[in-house]
């Protein structure tokens, strides 16, 4: 038998493999490597930025490109989007499926979409639509249960951050049989005008924080960072905080911030004229007399009281379970010294002495309900 030549056979075997592990070891290296690269653009990249966006470069439509297309556009900027409807999802990394939300400065309509008018830059003052291609419908997802809508900073921890939440609430089939809980994509605004505006609320909630943030920038630990074009980071996320999709756009804010706060006011404005309190729970003149009368004696400027639980609630002792106290809420109107007026819901209560209640109204502490109310809309 020829031992040396079964030994030399062995060690090429043995070879072979290692090579192959070897081999197989850089390709998923390659691949980390790759994926890395997708996810993520270096602050160089940032700073160095073109921000006239006909010079930027963007993906041709190639055969061997348009594969990947999206998800290169999904993490640079670019002009007009040159990818896949729907575009592709991704895995995070707990390997859950998440979509990818598109942007605009004209709202999106599913199924219509304009490529050339998708782009993820933007600067300040411009409008701000994007639509989510989720990876299955909102039922599915959990939507049903209550989600949230997320935007940040993606390179600035201390940077802007807003959010808006959504209750529960179930989806209900329409009399024409579709059900909006089968949609696989969501409509969104980002930053939009008041009159463009799908969503209102949210819009309203992220220009918020996004004029807070301006305003604050100077003064904060952070500095003039809030000058600069911005990576903005837009999330969707469903009642357990699971991400089901996502999105990145360029906001410039090198200039053009009092258009930011021109469009946060007209929010504000318009949200304002139209709020009108609920009507009063309680038919009670006598009782709200004392009330506003209790409010004036601590200086509040009343101008209206509203009674926002019908009935007293019983305040008993936790171990005896005596009465103590009983309690009702209403809101109490008033006019500031520059002559707003605002609300506050307020607790009133009167305490139980011998067999009867002792006829002195107290205020026991303030709700979390609170705003400013037009004077015109007091009586609305």
């Amino acid at each position: 038998m020829n031992y040396k030549a079964i030994v030399f056979g062995i060690l090429i075997l043995a070879s072979g493999t290692s090579l192959s592990a070897q081999i197989n070891l850089n390709k998923a290296k390659d691949k980390l490597k790759d994926k890395s690269n997708e996810a993520t653009i270096s602050k160089t990249d940032q700073s160095n930025m073109d921000t006239n966006t006909n010079q930027e470069e963007t993906p041709t439509n190639t055969p061997q490109q348009e594969e990947g297309a999206s998800k290169v556009n999904a993490h640079q900027p670019y002009a007009s989007y040159t990818g896949e409807i729907p575009p592709a999802t991704h895995k995070d990394n707990y390997d859950r499926t998440v979509g990818t939300i598109l942007f605009s400065k004209k709202p999106i309509t599913y199924n219509e979409e304009d490529k050339a008018a998708i782009t993820n830059t933007f600067k300040a003052g411009d409008q701000v639509f994007g639509m989510g291609y989720l990876a299955d419908s909102k039922i599915n997802l959990g939507f049903e249960r209550g989600y949230s809508v997320w935007i940040r900073d993606a390179e600035d921890g201390r940077g802007y951050s807003a959010s808006h939440k959504y209750g529960a609430g179930p989806y209900k089939t329409k009399a024409d049989g579709t059900n909006n809980g089968n949609q696989k994509y969501y409509d969104l605004d980002v930053f939009v005008g008041y009159e463009d505006a799908y969503d209102r609320g949210l819009t309203a909630a992220l220009l918020e924080r996004l004029a807070l943030h301006i305003k604050a920038a100077p003064q904060s630990n952070f500095g003039t960072n809030a000058k600069k074009i911005h990576k903005l980071k837009v999330e969707i996320s469903n009642n357990s905080g699971i991400t089901v999709a996502e999105g990145v756009f360029y906001y410039d804010l090198t200039e053009g911030e009092d258009k930011v706060f021109a469009m946060n006011q007209t929010h504000k404005q318009a949200a304002l004229k139209e709020f009108k309190l609920p009507a009063s729970k309680r038919n009670d003149p006598a009782l709200a007399s004392k009330l506003e009368q209790v409010m004036k004696a601590a200086g509040v400027n009343v101008q209206k009281v509203i009674f926002s639980t019908a009935d007293w609630g019983m305040i008993r002792h936790e171990i005896s379970g005596a009465v103590l106290r009983r309690s009702i809420w209403a809101y109490i109107v008033y006019k500031n010294e520059q002559g707003e007026c605002h609300y506050d819901e307020v607790q009133f209560t009167e305490d139980f002495v011998g067999n009867d209640f002792n006829g002195i109204i107290k205020k026991a502490g303030y709700g979390t309900d609170n705003g400013q109310i037009l004077c015109e809309n007091i009586n609305k």
